[in-house]
């Protein structure tokens, strides 16, 4: 074997533990993201907190399509102009989320107008607010998309594939390390 040779050698073996460390460092963020998608989805169930899945456009880059939104139990009498709000229109089969632009007390009822943030007008029926509902406290952008993909089996299979390989990785490490 010439000096050559062992010096290609090396810089293939380089290039190939390098891509390895990158492919590595990929599939450990994409885990975490998962992670994370699963926590915000999960967790505030535990502390009495709602979380939706926002499939539409009308509120904008306020909460952006494929987010997943956090929502607080809140009465009629603790809404307040600017809440963004989730409610059921009439004859609607998905929840609506858009922000309280008025509030008007009617007979010892609130009565609520309401607007997407992307839209040039209120919507045209005020609601009225009967017990509890949701405010929206905290969003978090594109982890709606992730909870989607994984209602998938090929994804959960890639998944799992990726958190095998990964602990076979650390696994193999702490052998030889």
């Amino acid at each position: 074997m010439t000096a050559a040779s062992i010096q290609t050698h090396v810089q293939h073996r380089s290039v190939a533990r390098l891509i390895g460390t990158i492919a590595d460092h990929l599939v450990t963020t994409l885990l975490a993201i998962v992670v994370i998608c699963l926590l915000v989805s999960a967790l505030p169930g535990f502390f009495g907190y709602g979380a939706v899945r926002v499939m539409g456009a009308s509120m904008g880059r306020s909460i952006p399509v494929g987010s997943v939104a956090v929502l607080a139990h809140v009465t009629a009498e603790d809404t307040r102009v600017g809440d963004v709000i989730l409610y059921s229109g009439k004859g609607a089969t998905i929840p609506v989320m858009h922000r309280v632009v008025s509030i008007s007390r009617k007979e010892g009822r609130s009565i609520a107008v309401t607007r997407g943030d992307a839209n040039t007008a209120p919507d045209p029926t005020p609601r009225v607010l009967n017990g509890a509902g949701g405010r929206v406290i905290a969003s978090v952008p594109w982890a709606g998309f992730v909870l989607t993909a994984l209602r998938i089996r090929l994804v959960w299979g890639l998944v799992v594939l990726a958190m095998e390989r990964r602990l076979a990785r650390v696994t193999t490490r702490a052998e030889l390390g």
